[in-house]
């Protein structure tokens, strides 16, 4: 049977999207997969037993990493467990034959999917240089509503549409072990919702959150360094 890994890069340790997304598609898998190998970043680097890990993620048919986009890129700690596993590969390397197929699963507090466009290259040539068979991934936009309003806009949902389609590419695109089809081997996606209401929630959230916290709104809004 193929095997596949699930790697979170979210250095969140309760209710991440990323999690959300890894639950989502490895309960869509098909039966010719073995139970998933689920590997958290942040833990494994101060893991006692990482080379462990690091030889099971290896013998993976397949390796899907799942992250929030920082500053245009990969958090750090997910980039360090990354470089940890290609320094191990290294010094342990593999047949050819035995090329895993990696995938990338990004999301974004921006509304636009697009926005994760540059993580993802990151990510294609992390798998070049470590011999990975890049087979694409995909950037959804408004992560965190996507999974904080789940419950309320379901993912075959008109107005997510757009998301539940991406993540089919890439679920049978795993299941088939093929790079992910689309005129690049990433797809963009995220709520068929205006962005001037996506930026008016948010900003309420922001205050509302700052409020419970003893921050006020004139003190969201200071620019101390201005004068």
């Amino acid at each position: 049977m193929k095997k596949i890994c699930f790697i979170n890069g979210s250095p969140k340790t309760t209710e991440s999207f990323s999690l959300y997304m890894i639950d989502y598609v490895s309960k869509a898998l098909d039966a010719s997969y073995e139970k998933p190998i689920m590997v958290n970043a942040l833990k494994l680097l101060n893991a006692p037993n990482k080379e462990n890990v690091f030889e099971k993620i290896l013998s993976c048919t397949a390796i899907v990493v799942v992250f929030p986009l920082y500053i245009d890129s990969l958090p750090s700690s997910l980039l360090e467990m990354l470089e940890s596993l290609d320094i191990y590969q290294k010094s342990h390397p593999v047949s050819s034959a035995n090329t895993s197929c990696l995938y990338g699963l990004v999301n974004c507090g921006f509304i636009e999917g697009h926005q994760n466009i540059n993580a993802l290259k990151i990510l294609e040539n992390y798998a070049k240089a470590v011999k990975f068979k890049w087979c694409g991934g995909i950037g959804l936009g408004g992560g965190e509503m996507i999974r904080s309003t789940k419950d309320q806009i379901p993912l075959q949902s008109k107005m997510s549409l757009p998301i539940y389609h991406a993540l089919c590419s890439l679920i049978e695109s795993i299941n088939e072990l093929k790079v992910i089809p689309s005129e690049s081997p990433v797809q963009f996606a995220n709520h068929n919702f205006p962005k001037w209401l996506f930026m008016f929630m948010a900003n309420r959230v922001w205050i509302s959150s700052s409020k419970m916290n003893g921050i006020t709104k004139k003190m969201l809004y200071a620019k101390p360094h201005t004068d």
